[in-house]
């Protein structure tokens, strides 16, 4: 099935709202000490399910174990024994990598989107657009990845965030 673009989120409806919305994620994200960069400093505590987390990763990240609302603007790196219920929301980079084999269930919601967060000051008066994001899946396993309604609104709620409505085609 194909969206009209109408359809969807509006910060996936053109790269300028994407790049919006995770500026206010991240200011969020900041204020709330669960802004992290790559490696070293990821966090220790993606959360839970009592306790889903927002997370927000500036660069790339290997995905533990967790629960709520993750960010990540560079590459995200998963293997088959790493689960996550919530949203994934890879933005930026827009590459999400899940390799090897396992059991694991991702839960939820998984947005993928690539755009150029900054540029060139020379280049202020050209189109940054949607570039092709990846979402790259190898190996084998019995994990599941889908959408999940109720790990989606506990991640909403982890955030501070609440959804007003939910459209499924």
């Amino acid at each position: 099935t194909q969206f009209a673009n109408a359809d969807l989120p509006y910060f996936l409806q053109t790269a300028d709202n994407a790049r919006e919305f995770l500026n206010t994620l991240q200011h969020q994200a900041v204020t709330t000490n669960r802004y992290f960069t790559s490696s070293p400093t990821t966090p220790t505590d993606w959360g839970t399910d009592a306790n889903p987390k927002f997370t927000f990763i500036d660069g790339d990240a290997t995905l533990s174990e967790g629960s709520g609302l993750l960010v990540v603007t560079g590459t995200l790196t998963s293997d088959g024994n790493t689960g996550f219920k919530g949203i994934i929301l890879v933005l930026g980079e827009g590459v999400f990598e899940r390799k090897g084999n396992g059991n694991a269930d991702t839960l939820g919601a998984i947005v993928v989107a690539s755009f150029q967060r900054t540029w060139p000051t020379s280049e202020n008066n050209q189109t940054h657009g949607f570039l092709s994001p990846v979402f790259s899946t190898t190996g084998g396993g019995t994990g599941d990845t889908r959408y999940d309604s109720d790990e989606v609104t506990k991640a909403l709620a982890a955030n501070g965030l609440r959804a007003l409505g939910v459209r499924e085609y």
